[in-house]
């Protein structure tokens, strides 16, 4: 029946594709080389440069709130100097800085801004970049990210960015830079890692982080993959769990308790007493 449709049925008929003029095409090119950051001239050099001295200098706020607003509204034409002038800021007038770059700096503009990136460069700088591009909505992000990753120091805060934005996009090139970042002082930077991955889809790098789990061979590695767990890890590998419940380790116990917890959508318990967490070994051992 299909065949004698198909002897029906006209042939298609290909029509040559118009082809774009050769002019239009060379206009084209060029356009895309020379696309860039506006070009700071004039008066607006001279006020770009006063406001970031009252940035790092002035000792009023209303003074610096005034030089954050008119910078701001500079716009992409003040993003290399802001990028370049982070080494000269202090930790107090940092702030009016990032809120400058938040506010000039497009997504779209963000693979400019790392071109302005040297070896003079901030490395809080560098990171920001990074982490701008992992929360971003650009196409090409995992070619970025994979690309920062790459050249990025292991274990260096701007590795995590990176990592952390290609497990979003779930890709798991970036696990072992998450491993490094979750095997730090857990206790001081659990907060920050939870809220990174708070809405994370649970489930695509569950394979994987479950096999870091079975494969740990230090205790100190099974609290890393654990605590990774908690932050990507699904149902579907919730298994991993059931031997690590039965540690007579407390610390790792309880970092599976939270992991399974976390799965569940149920807040931690960080500080919970020896017979708490005995309690609770044995309920989600059952649950699994």
């Amino acid at each position: 029946m299909i065949s004698a449709l198909l002897l029906v049925l006209p042939a298609p008929v290909f029509l040559p594709q118009p082809q774009e003029p050769a002019a239009t095409a060379e206009k084209t090119e060029k356009k895309a080389e020379k696309r860039a950051f506006p070009k700071l001239q004039g008066p607006d050099k001279r006020k770009a440069e006063g406001w970031l001295l009252d940035l790092r200098s002035s000792k009023k706020d209303e003074t610096a709130d005034a030089a954050r607003d008119g910078l701001s509204a500079l716009g992409a034409a003040v993003v290399p100097a802001a990028i370049q002038y982070w080494t000269k800021m202090g930790e107090e007038r940092l702030p009016y800085l990032v809120a400058v770059l938040d506010a000039a700096l497009a997504d779209l503009d963000l693979d400019l801004a790392w071109k302005e990136v040297d070896k003079k460069t901030a490395p809080e700088a560098r990171v920001y970049l990074v982490r701008r591009v992992a929360d971003s909505q650009r196409k090409d992000a995992l070619e970025l990210l994979a690309a920062r990753l790459k050249d990025a120091e292991e274990g260096s805060r701007e590795a995590y960015e990176a990592a952390r934005g290609l497990a979003w996009r779930k890709d798991d090139r970036g696990l072992a830079g998450l491993l490094a970042a979750t095997g730090e002082d857990w206790g001081e930077h659990r907060d920050r890692l939870r809220k990174d991955f708070a809405k994370i889809e649970r489930g695509p790098l569950s394979v994987q982080t479950a096999g870091l789990v079975r494969q740990a061979k230090s205790r100190e590695d099974r609290l890393a993959a654990l605590h990774l767990f908690e932050l990507v890890g699904g149902k579907t590998q919730l298994g991993a769990m059931k031997p690590v419940l039965r540690d007579p380790d407390n610390i790792i116990k309880l970092a599976a308790i939270n992991a399974c917890r976390a799965v569940h959508g149920e807040e931690p318990v960080d500080n919970a007493s020896v017979m708490q967490i005995i309690d609770l070994g044995r309920s989600w051992e059952a649950r699994i």
